[in-house]
């Protein structure tokens, strides 16, 4: 008799929005302090400090970019492969993307940055330019 084979589930769109915040709120690299020291840093973290004062004010906004080497490759699958709409993609990374700016200022992110958020994903290779 056969192995019984169990089909693989996708996630519901909360859950990729869990998964994803969880997974760029771990996101860490590594950099050089000013007494040359090498210390981990969460990737994400200082961008959403940067961006958190010109979101409400800015026009256009600027946008809170997201390397998409950083994603799993069941990340990459849900987000990229199953959700075929680019509104529901940046529904589910505004969602995901504003936890990490609910967590610096909850007030903040509700009141001016949650209407104005915008997210893009992009390959590290194509950035040329950083916000620091």
């Amino acid at each position: 008799m056969a192995p019984i084979e169990i089909p693989r589930y996708l996630w519901t769109r909360e859950k990729l929005i869990d998964e994803l915040f969880l997974h760029l709120a771990r996101i860490s690299e590594i950099v050089t302090n000013e007494n040359g020291e090498k210390i981990a840093v969460r990737k994400y973290y200082p961008l959403a400090t940067e961006l958190e004062r010109w979101i409400p004010i800015a026009r256009p906004p600027p946008e809170f970019i997201v390397d998409k080497s950083d994603f799993n490759d069941r990340l990459r699958k849900e987000l990229l492969d199953e959700i075929t709409s680019d509104d529901a993609r940046q529904d589910v990374l505004k969602e995901a993307v504003g936890r990490i700016f609910e967590n610096l200022n909850f007030e903040r992110h509700h009141l001016s940055i949650a209407r104005n958020l915008k997210v893009r994903l992009e390959c590290a290779k194509t950035r040329l330019h950083s916000f620091f």
